[in-house]
């Protein structure tokens, strides 16, 4: 099993002219604080400086603590959506409550944008053609730990 990886800025010149419209663009829905705005805007904007999106990822920041499944009652912390299903050209778009609370910390929405960054990166290389969804979602969590660490001890 080839392990994925995000894409380096340094190495962009493997992915151009993919598409049109790329890189990473991100939005608050309203009632969002601004402590949690202001470092979810930093998260992006060195995700941006190190990595490259070869194909335009939007990421949405809900006034949400949870989502709910409608179907199972299940909970989630991101939403990531392809667009396989559209039967219109869309770009792939990421979902994540970003309401802190004392069951969704900080901490935990900036893994979980991380988490769905992953999931980007595994749905650009067609990682599900390859593996199982539990292998998917076990390598996003690596992938997703492991970036959030680099980001905590780059250097200030």
């Amino acid at each position: 099993m080839a392990k994925i990886y995000w894409i380096n800025k340094k190495d962009k010149k493997n992915y151009l002219n993919i598409c049109k419209y790329n890189g990473v663009r991100f939005s608050f829905e309203s009632g969002i604080d601004e402590k949690a705005k202001n470092e979810l805007s930093k998260l992006i904007s060195y995700i941006r400086k190190k990595f490259y999106f070869p194909i335009r990822f939007n990421v949405c920041f809900t006034n949400e603590e949870v989502f709910i499944n409608s179907e199972n009652g299940e909970k989630g912390y991101c939403a990531f959506y392809g667009n396989q299903e559209a039967k219109k050209k869309m770009y792939p778009k990421l979902y994540v409550p970003a309401l802190e609370s004392d069951n969704n910390l900080l901490i935990e929405i900036e893994y979980y944008v991380c988490l769905g960054i992953s999931m980007y990166y595994q749905w650009f290389f067609k990682q599900d053609e390859k593996l199982s969804e539990k292998q998917l979602d076990k390598e996003a969590d690596e992938l997703a730990d492991f970036y959030v660490k680099e980001y905590f001890e780059k250097p200030k």
